[in-house]
């Protein structure tokens, strides 16, 4: 099947999914000018006058609305507020996601553009959290209230405790840490509108298991248009989570060429086995779902 003809045929279903691509994306370029200019205005000192709680949520949300729109005088500026490459790591230009999609769809898979925007947003998002949540002590230059050695995951259980019996929004926290703690645990219970479902989501964004969670929502944005081996699939998405999972390792060709495997001399194979570990692809459930037949 042609490129022209491919388009044609799923034309329902890549058109729509495109058009709500290019809103979200004017959406949030809108939004990243806007913050670009609000952050470029603001003093590290500015940071020190408000309540630790407001800052925080103030560079929460600067740092969600840059993640797809980075440029040298954000990261300079960030720098400057004390937040680490630790976290600005994970801002993604937009243009590299989208020779990213386009090169999938080339290969007659059919990208539902929006969805996988939605998710691989997400998945940053999660990530940036934790990442500045491990910058919070150095950033605020806040005297420590918790054990450094403490689990971040005892912490969470202890402001779920103390959300239990309080308005949890309004709860006096004094250390950084547990204040963004507190502030992802609000929103994962108005997310889930359950605080036991609540609780066990911000584990695992804790503990690091975001990828599993975010990511597996991914690749079900990716639509085999015939019957296609598993291996094929996967392998045909690497390159996409290859920029977006930058703390799981998937080589490249060179570099797998330089490297003792135990898929030798099957790189289709060995990338295919990347992705399925970092994403818990199922290839029972994805099939289940769809696979679009000609």
């Amino acid at each position: 099947m042609t490129n022209k003809k491919f388009l044609e045929k799923f034309s329902y279903l890549i058109e729509p999914q495109l058009r709500k691509y290019e809103e979200s994306r004017a959406e949030l370029k809108n939004r990243a000018d806007l913050i670009k200019t609000i952050l470029l205005k603001i003093d590290r000192n500015d940071l020190k006058n408000i309540k630790i709680e407001v800052a925080i949520m103030f560079l929460l949300n600067v740092c969600h609305s840059l993640i797809f729109f980075p440029d040298n005088d954000i990261k300079a500026k960030l720098k400057q507020l004390g937040v680490t490459s630790k976290v600005y790591r994970w801002f993604i230009p937009i243009e590299k996601l989208d020779i990213k999609l386009k090169r999938i769809e080339a290969k007659k898979i059919v990208v539902l553009r929006d969805v996988a925007l939605s998710f691989i947003k997400l998945f940053l998002q999660s990530k940036i959290r934790i990442a500045l949540y491990k910058d919070a002590k150095t950033i605020f230059n806040v005297k420590v209230q918790v054990p450094a050695n403490e689990d971040p995951v005892l912490i969470s259980n202890k402001i779920f405790r103390r959300r239990k019996y309080a308005n949890g929004d309004a709860l006096s926290i004094a250390d950084p840490v547990e204040h963004i703690v507190n502030a992802m645990a609000g929103e994962f219970e108005k997310q889930f509108k359950d605080r036991k479902k609540a609780k066990v989501e911000l584990r695992k964004q804790l503990e690091g298991k975001a990828e599993t969670y975010y990511l597996g929502d991914v690749v079900n944005s990716f639509l085999p248009t015939k019957k296609m081996e598993q291996t094929e699939l996967l392998f045909s998405l690497g390159d996409i989570f290859r920029l977006i999972s930058k703390d799981r390792i998937i080589w490249n060709k060179s570099q797998y060429e330089n490297r003792i495997s135990s898929y030798e001399n099957n790189f289709k194979r060995y990338v295919a086995f990347r992705v399925k570990k970092i994403t818990a692809y199922n290839k029972e459930r994805d099939e289940a779902r769809q696979i679009l037949v000609h």
